[in-house]
C-alpha cells in the first residue's frame, strides 16, 4: 500500500500523521509530502522544519521500523498533490481538515481539500479534529 500524506504545517495535518500512523498496515510506503508556492531559500527552509517535525512525530507513533519518506515540492499545492498521488500510484491521499465547529461538511472541507477532491480520482481521507462535530476520518471518492 502506497499513501501520500499532505503536511502544511498545520495542527490538522498533524492530526492525519497522528492517523495515518495508527492505521495504516507497516508494510505500508508512506510520503509526507509539503508544497510550497515558491523555491524561495526561506520558504524551503521552513518546509524542511515542517518536514522533519512530521517524519519524526510519524515515526514516534509508528515506530523507526516503519518506511516513510519526505517529499518537498514547489507549485499549486493540489496540482503538486495529484502528481505526486499518481506518480506514486498511491492508493490514498490523506490530509487534515480544519476545525470551523458546526458548520455542514461541505463547509468544513477547506479550498486544497476540496479541489485535490475534484482533481483526483484516488480516495482521499480527510482526517477532522478530535472533538470535532464533524466524523474523525471521511473518506470521500
Amino acid at each position: 500500500m502506497n499513501l501520500v500524506i499532505y503536511i502544511d504545517g498545520s495542527r490538522a495535518a498533524e492530526d492525519a500523521v497522528r492517523y495515518a500512523a495508527r492505521w495504516c498496515p507497516p508494510e505500508t510506503r508512506v510520503v509526507l509530502l509539503h508544497v510550497v508556492p515558491s523555491g524561495r531559500e526561506a520558504a524551503l527552509h521552513n518546509a524542511e522544519k515542517v518536514l522533519a517535525r512530521s517524519s519524526a512525530l510519524f515515526r514516534s507513533l509508528a515506530g523507526t521500523q516503519r518506511e516513510v519518506t519526505t517529499r518537498l515540492e514547489v507549485g499549486n499545492a493540489v496540482t503538486r498533490i495529484t502528481e505526486v498521488a499518481d506518480a506514486l500510484d498511491a492508493d490514498a491521499i490523506i490530509m487534515g481538515s480544519h476545525d470551523v465547529g458546526a458548520l455542514p461538511r461541505s463547509q468544513v472541507l477547506g479550498q486544497a481539500a476540496e479541489d485535490t477532491v475534484a482533481a483526483t480520482n484516488r480516495p482521499v481521507v480527510l482526517v477532522f479534529p478530535e472533538g470535532s462535530e464533524v466524523v474523525p476520518a471521511a473518506s470521500i471518492h
